[in-house]
């Protein structure tokens, strides 16, 4: 069948597939329902697309890839009245829904299997739930995708632009998360299933040196930076691994072990293919390579806490599943459609059972329900409609994103930030202050003023006081709704 027949239905579907991301991520946008990563992450998008994030923590900022692209959906989506958050999701699910589509009709498949195999890749549980968590555990989703689909490649065509590829995929793994990061060490050791048998035999090290250049410059170009505006090499990526290691909590190596094994579950055709007799040996040992990278990144996420919720372990095993499937023999791709039904019978149940909070922000989200709120997200809500609030967003970053815009916020780019910090005083109309939390450092705010929350400025009122927050304001200013 010529490819072109199967491409406009894939294409209808992957706009229907956005619309349907967009409309959930909005809902849990609307309830406060994100993941505490993924507000702070849409609110450093809010400073910087306003103009009110300090450049150092721009340029410094990790993982790079999301942040930047909820900037881009900050300021394209927001004059247009979207969520930059939903709008992001959408365009990521959407377009690797298209994508999908058309490599399957790139292989001649029928259309009506292309549209059975991207239709459960949509409403596969892995992809609802990483449109739950924000474009970190979509681009994940994509991650395992390129990783899969760059090894078989670059293994089976092995012509440059697939080599690139490759090369490429790795830095952008390590930009996406901590978890992405994990991933990119994990696959290191097996790229060398992923070139062809002769080079790897002849040029080992050169091999080498060219898949893994890009990664080392990248890596390399984020140092020079935290070195030349932190003076340390490490504060930025430590400090981010360390406050997800802390925000979990890891379970060891006995549970850690069982992640490889939902990892191969999930992508059971990548289990299937790389076993196939029938296959050429180069097709075989290149899905094997990626497979194995990914339940070698598995064990590494969950035994140090890195990933938020179970399931986000397993999100990159879906996107190497949909690569594989696309080699899979064209005469028989429904078989394909049948192996990734399987593997979301088996990454459903530890959806379900492994984090009952997670799961249910569907549930949450489809019945209007809100989740227990945040002290950041009760300020935020606060703040609306409120201006010349003195606070220290930088540090604070979900109050923002809760409140939807920085714009009537004096934050650390205002004069009056800096004059009431380097004063010791406020002299801001209002200031919202956050008490000690131990183990936790103080903002510019609190660190100028220790017994700010306690006592307040003279003269001022406590106009809000939750969760830990409170927010002082001059009298003719406290008796704002």
């Amino acid at each position: 069948m010529p490819a072109g027949i199967g491409i406009a239905p894939s294409a209808l579907l992957a706009i229907l597939v956005a619309l349907a991301s967009y409309r959930l991520a909005a809902r849990i946008s609307e309830l406060g329902l994100w993941h505490d990563g993924t507000a702070e992450l849409a609110g450093r998008a809010v400073l910087s697309a306003a103009g009110q994030s300090d450049p150092t923590a721009l340029l410094t900022s990790y993982p790079p890839l999301p942040y930047f692209l909820l900037i881009l959906g900050e300021m394209l989506g927001r004059p247009l009245g979207l969520d930059p958050v939903a709008l992001v999701d959408a365009v990521l699910l959407g377009g690797l829904a298209a994508r999908y589509g058309g490599s399957l009709a790139e292989r001649g498949a029928s259309t009506g299997t292309i549209m059975l195999l991207v239709l459960l890749l949509a409403v596969h549980p892995l992809s609802i739930s990483a449109v739950t968590q924000g474009p970190q555990a979509l681009l994940l989703l994509w991650g395992g995708w390129v990783l899969g689909r760059s090894m078989m490649d670059t293994r089976t065509i092995t012509g440059i632009n697939e080599t690139i590829a490759l090369s490429l995929a790795l830095p952008m793994l390590a930009m996406t998360s901590a978890q992405g990061a994990a991933i990119t060490i994990g696959a290191i050791p097996f790229l060398i299933f992923a070139v062809p048998r002769d080079l790897a035999e002849r040029h080992y090290v050169g091999t080498y040196l060219v898949l893994l250049f890009p990664l080392v410059l990248s890596v390399l170009s984020l140092f020079a930076l935290f070195v030349i505006i932190l003076h340390a090499p490490l504060a930025v990526i430590v400090g981010d691994i360390y406050h997800a290691v802390r925000g979990g909590t890891p379970p060891g190596w006995a549970i850690a072990a069982l992640a490889p094994i939902a990892t191969a579950a999930v992508a059971t055709i990548a289990v299937l293919l790389s076993t196939m007799r029938t296959a050429p040996r180069a097709l075989r040992e290149s899905v094997a390579a990626g497979l194995a990278s990914l339940m070698l990144a598995s064990i590494l996420v969950v035994a140090t806490g890195i990933a938020r919720h179970p399931g986000e372990v397993l999100v990159p095993a879906l996107g190497l599943a949909a690569g594989v499937s696309t080699r899979w023999p064209v005469e028989k791709l429904s078989q394909a459609g049948l192996l990734i039904l399987a593997g979301a019978l088996v990454s459903a149940p530890v959806i379900l059972g492994a984090d009952v909070k997670a799961n249910g922000l569907v549930a949450q989200a489809m019945a209007g329900r809100t989740g227990a709120m945040s002290a950041d997200r009760a300020l935020g809500r606060y703040l609306v409609g409120h201006r010349d609030v003195m606070i220290d967003a930088l540090t604070h970053p979900a109050v923002v994103a809760a409140r939807g815009s920085a714009e009537g916020l004096l934050t650390d780019r205002s004069p009056a930030f800096g004059v009431s910090v380097l004063a010791h005083r406020v002299l801001t109309p209002a200031v919202a202050v956050r008490a000690h939390r131990p183990g936790e450092s103080d903002d510019a705010i609190s660190r100028s003023m220790p017994n700010l929350f306690e006592q307040g400025p003279p003269g001022y009122r406590l106009a809000f006081d939750q969760g830990g927050w409170r927010v002082w304001a001059r009298p003719e200013r406290s008796k704002i709704p």
